[in-house]
């Protein structure tokens, strides 16, 4: 994971965006957006839990799945 991205997506369960969550923050550049999708929305809340340090920009559920849109306000490293 040594480049970094000005858009990232991915649509994977909620368990394993939690379990991959640092590497896809570490991925983005500074203001660059992030979007989850895939999520039951019974999950949503650990999701949210563990991105809480990005910008939430939107959430949109359709039926009980959910997508989120992040922004990157802080560089990982």
């Amino acid at each position: 994971l040594s480049k970094k991205y000005d858009v990232v997506v991915a649509n994977i369960v909620a368990d394993v965006l939690v379990m991959i969550s640092r590497d896809l923050k570490k991925c983005l550049k500074d203001n660059g957006i992030l979007i989850l999708s895939g999520i039951l929305d019974k999950h949503i809340d650990k999701v949210l839990k563990k991105y809480n340090n990005l910008e939430e920009v939107e959430v949109i559920q359709k039926n009980e799945w959910i997508t989120v849109v992040f922004r990157n306000k802080q560089e990982f490293n």
